[in-house]
């Protein structure tokens, strides 16, 4: 496994040992926070990274982002130098 420090972050870089796949999640993704929807898509993809439990990402179309609050938490994406930023439910 490759790794890359970021600040004081260790980012896994994809590979034979460490395998990463995304995939069109199939059917429809909700999301429902005290019984209320806040995301529903038929267009999620699903994240699985070696160790992990996977991950759902929705497109920000599908969301109500009203309901939403950005975190300081940032995803980072294949793609090289890019930083993605994460909603959360203010909770």
């Amino acid at each position: 496994m490759h790794t890359k420090p970021s600040k004081g972050k260790e980012i896994r870089i994809p590979g034979p040992d460490h395998p990463i796949t995304i995939s069109p999640a199939g059917g429809r993704v909700r999301v429902t926070v005290a019984g209320r929807i806040v995301a529903e898509s038929t267009r999620a993809l699903r994240l699985e990274e070696k160790g992990y439990p996977p991950v759902y990402y929705l497109p920000r179309n599908d969301a109500d982002m009203s309901l939403l609050v950005r975190t300081k938490h940032y995803s980072y994406p294949m793609k090289k130098d890019v930083k993605e930023k994460i909603f959360s439910p203010p909770l």
